[in-house]
């Protein structure tokens, strides 16, 4: 049911901004500057739950939940890989991150634009 509805409520959204990134949930189709990212479906899946959930720190388990589902569960590993793939291809720094953060022990976030 949720697959269903999903595509629908990305298509309404209006596209996310934050420091050069834009995420256009209509097209599914991520830029940094200008430049579109290539991005696998789990990747932009990753970037999906991390910009609709701006702001608010999601936990590993919480991520594998919604971009990989139950069956994943306790598998933190696999998020940090996504995660490190994810941030060399936005061009992002972990030691000084503009897109993902890193919340330690719990999982990651991003900053909601204007703050």
């Amino acid at each position: 049911m949720r697959r269903r509805v999903l595509p629908d409520q990305m298509e309404m959204r209006p596209p996310f901004r934050l420091d050069g990134l834009v995420v256009d949930f209509a097209d599914r189709v991520a830029t940094v500057d200008g430049k579109q990212v290539a991005l696998s479906a789990t990747e932009y899946k990753l970037l999906y739950e991390l910009s609709t959930n701006a702001g608010r720190v999601l936990t590993h388990d919480q991520i594998l939940q919604n971009v990989w589902g139950a069956e994943y569960a306790g598998e933190h590993e696999l998020v940090r890989s996504f995660i490190r793939n994810l941030r060399r291809k936005l061009g992002d720094d972990a030691r000084n991150p503009r897109f993902v953060l890193t919340e330690p022990q719990v999982g990651y976030r991003m900053p909601r634009p204007g703050a």
